[in-house]
């Protein structure tokens, strides 16, 4: 004898309103060429930056930040040329009213960009400035910076 059991399911009041969060969205892809167009995320490109000296930085409050390498940072070597996935701090974005997540990334001594990624209700990435500049990605997700 088989028996079946049924459910029933209400929304919890406490749940967000995007049915699901897509933590994809919360990282940002970041492709970083010189002006000849070669990856200075490459070992084999003169005056590259080395991935073990760069470090990526929150914000936490006000300008005060929070040291996040090597955790929410990686260097992905299968496309070419090579980009930088970083990772947002969503747990800045708790507060319904702040939709805009600032991060520093030190390239080596001396040379530290700004991120600041705008977000929807859902996490998704609505805009990205890098150092000021409105960012347009790809097809992949990828932003491309000249330097």
């Amino acid at each position: 004898m088989a028996s079946v059991m049924l459910y029933s399911c209400e929304k919890s009041k406490e749940e967000p309103e995007c049915p699901c969060i897509r933590y994809e969205t919360a990282v940002v892809n970041i492709r970083i060429l010189n002006k000849d167009s070669e990856d200075l995320l490459s070992p084999a490109t003169k005056g590259h930056f080395s991935f073990d000296n760069m470090k990526l930085y929150y914000v936490v409050k006000g300008d005060n930040r929070d040291e996040v390498y090597p955790l929410k940072m990686m260097l992905v070597k299968e496309a070419s040329p090579n980009f930088l996935q970083l990772y947002l701090n969503l747990e800045k974005l708790s507060d319904k009213k702040q939709r805009i997540v600032t991060s520093y990334l030190q390239l080596s001594d001396g040379v530290t960009d700004t991120i600041k990624v705008e977000v929807d209700d859902c996490f998704m990435r609505k805009k990205m400035w890098y150092n000021g500049k409105l960012c347009k990605f790809d097809d992949m997700g990828i932003i491309t910076i000249h330097k």
